[in-house]
């Protein structure tokens, strides 16, 4: 949930360097979004942590700055709207060699297992219908919108992800969400809602 606090950067980063300026129902959404994201993570409910929390949190404010930084680079990437498929092989050929390299080195000392290319079904055949449905299809969905909207719409829309995560658990596995789960949801989908319907971010560099 950490790392979904991407929002926040997206936006602010969005204004400072692009002159992206949001509105103010953008603003107002962005602590409910906050609030939303720390009780769908159940930081106030029992044993939340985990066993190593100093390490998780590094972690996932790592991955935070990672995935804003990724967001709006791809997105500045495409200004002259090239096709989506083609922006989106370039980047799943640089992610694929990123993770091959770090793969076999060796990093067993510091945790980090390497790579092992033996192939098992039925795991490696879900994961390709994982590949190709949710990510495929999605980012390429993800990248026809990142230039054609302001990077604040984008970046709220993306946190549609944790809310749908904890909906397709409930309706294909059966799990319960707490109330404080199920109020988090309510807050960031009402936030999506209302950026989506009146959030606007003005080109102050354009305007000047």
């Amino acid at each position: 949930m950490i790392g979904n606090s991407q929002v926040i950067i997206v936006t602010l980063a969005s204004w400072w360097l692009f002159g992206e300026k949001p509105n103010r129902y953008i603003l107002f959404s962005l602590p409910m979004v906050m609030l939303g994201l720390l009780l769908i993570s159940g930081i106030w409910d029992e044993n939340p942590y985990g066993s190593d929390p100093v390490k998780g949190v590094i972690g996932g404010v790592v991955a935070a700055i990672f995935y804003s930084s990724f967001l709006i680079l791809y997105r500045y990437s495409n200004r002259a709207q090239a096709p989506s498929v083609n922006l989106q092989l370039d980047a799943t050929a640089g992610a694929a060699s990123g993770l091959l390299f770090v793969g076999l080195l060796p990093l067993s000392s510091a945790g980090i297992e390497p790579l092992d290319f033996s192939i098992t079904f039925p795991g490696h055949g879900w994961l390709l219908i994982l590949a190709l449905s949710c990510q495929v299809i999605g980012w390429i969905a993800i990248t026809y919108a990142l230039p054609r909207l302001p990077a604040a719409h984008t970046s709220f829309a993306v946190l549609l992800q944790p809310i749908l995560t904890i909906l397709w658990g409930i309706l294909l596995l059966s799990e319960q969400p707490s109330t404080q789960q199920a109020l988090g949801m309510f807050l960031i989908f009402s936030a999506i809602i209302a950026v989506t319907l009146f959030g606007r971010a003005d080109n102050t560099e354009i305007e000047s």
